[in-house]
């Protein structure tokens, strides 16, 4: 049983949140949603006691890793119970066999060189023998198995989230928290995963005394499609920007409504051809294509298989020796900028006001007085997407390239990056989804980057 002690909990005066008493049984999921401002992110963090989780990796020393559940101590109100026993008073290791945690940007968590090294890693800080390998067939529907050299620096946004859940799903705990919120997994791979959750929650009940799991950034109602079967239970939990918690509340009925892309009128020549184009050093499927003023091409492809490498490519950001084909520019005056897929990397003033001075696109991203006041960190993550979106934008005269630009995206948020497109119809745009919606809306084409 997980129980959380109604508390309040504020950090910097940017984070504040209102959490009533609730409890999660064994064999239970529990969905988070949330209002496109909620901080959906931190407050996992915080009910298992990450106060501050970009400082939670310490250095691994002599090959032994110490992963700690908590670095900057719980608050004061801080109480939550795992089976009658507080979680503030466990010891380090037992805090870290109760809670399996997969962050929604996993990278800073990440202290393995390679994919092997962060498994093993991974075992060490549970106290397990770090030289030994889970078993082959375990790693495979991760797609891990053939990558366990590959160095973690590498790995795409969806191959670190793989690692991630595979890092957590294997082993023991009271608590499994998948933080989705901004991944891109690969739809086939989501469903797998939410398929192997009654499973997951069986084999602890067998072995471990039962477990709960808390799921955060898909829809509760897919959850409850594939879960809620036999004996788990889906219950949800809705997060408000103003930081309240509504236990067994469901999110408010939306519909995608009419989305579409308006008429643009396209430039007679393209200003881009690709011919061939393919990262070196991976076995992909040559691409080939062209882009005018005005258009727009939408891409969608299996994790890891280089459509960030693309995306940098084409805004020049990557080296072209890095990659097999060409890339042909027929005019020297074209200016093409990128939205990255991590929106926090992308900001280079400490206010929202001399980030995007367009008030234009200040409006489309609904920023506020206060908003413009803020430093771009601290905008709640969806708002930091679409900055990051408006940046590219106005800093553009013919082409941008987003890249999963709508990951982790509310209804709302998807409707705003399309609102942009749509009111910049002399731009041509570029972009890679894993996003089904924004795919169906901008005529997504297979990218056919398969990997063998």
């Amino acid at each position: 049983m997980f129980a959380v002690e109604a508390f309040q909990f504020q950090r910097e005066g940017l984070l504040e949140l209102n959490i009533p008493s609730f409890t999660i049984l064994g064999g239970e999921v529990f969905c988070i949603e949330g209002d496109s401002d909620a901080r959906i992110s931190e407050f996992l963090q915080v009910i298992v006691g990450f106060e501050d989780a970009k400082r939670l990796t310490d250095t691994a020393k002599s090959g032994q890793l110490v992963r700690p559940v908590s670095t900057s101590g719980y608050s004061d109100e801080f109480a939550v119970k795992i089976s009658s026993e507080s979680l503030r008073d466990l010891p380090r290791l037992e805090r870290a066999k109760t809670i399996a945690f997969v962050f929604g940007d996993p990278e800073f968590a990440v202290l393995g060189e390679t994919v092997a090294e962060e498994i093993r890693y991974s075992q060490a800080a549970l106290g397990n023998n770090p030289g030994e390998y889970p078993d082959p067939l375990v790693l495979a529907p991760y797609g891990l198995y053939e990558k366990l050299e590959r160095r973690t620096r590498v790995l795409s946004g969806g191959e670190l989230h793989r690692l991630a859940l595979a890092c957590a799903m294997e082993r023991s705990a009271k608590i499994l928290v998948l933080d989705l919120t901004r991944s891109n997994l690969d739809i086939d791979f989501e469903e797998w995963v939410l398929g192997r959750l009654p499973g997951w929650i069986e084999h602890q009940r067998i072995n471990n005394g039962g477990a709960a799991i808390i799921v955060a950034g898909i829809p509760m109602k897919r959850v409850m499609s594939i879960c809620g079967t036999g004996n788990v239970r889906v219950r949800s939990g809705y997060l408000l920007a103003d930081g309240t918690l509504e236990v067994d509340a469901s999110p408010p009925a939306q519909s995608d409504g009419n989305l579409k892309l308006s008429v643009r009128a396209l430039g007679e020549e393209p200003f881009l051809i690709a011919s061939d184009l393919g990262r070196r050093g991976v076995t992909l499927r040559r691409q080939s294509f062209s882009i005018r003023r005005g258009e727009v091409l939408a891409f969608h492809g299996p994790n890891g298989a280089g459509k960030t490498s693309i995306a940098k490519l084409i805004a020049g950001r990557a080296s072209e020796a890095d990659f097999n084909g060409s890339l042909k520019w027929t005019r020297s005056d074209v200016q093409a900028s990128l939205a990255i897929q991590h929106a926090d990397r992308s900001f280079l003033f400490s206010s929202v006001e001399d980030e995007v001075k367009s008030e234009g696109l200040r409006e489309l991203v609904g920023l506020s007085q206060n908003d413009l006041t803020l430093h771009p960190r601290a905008l709640p993550y969806e708002k930091q997407k679409l900055l990051s979106i408006a940046i590219a934008i106005e800093a553009s005269d013919c082409l941008v390239v987003m890249d999963e630009p709508t990951c982790g995206m509310s209804k709302d948020g998807r409707e705003c990056v399309v609102n942009m497109i749509n009111a910049h119809p002399d731009l041509a745009f570029i972009v890679f989804s894993h996003d089904q919606v924004l795919q169906g809306i901008l005529g997504s084409k297979e990218l056919g980057l398969n990997i063998k």
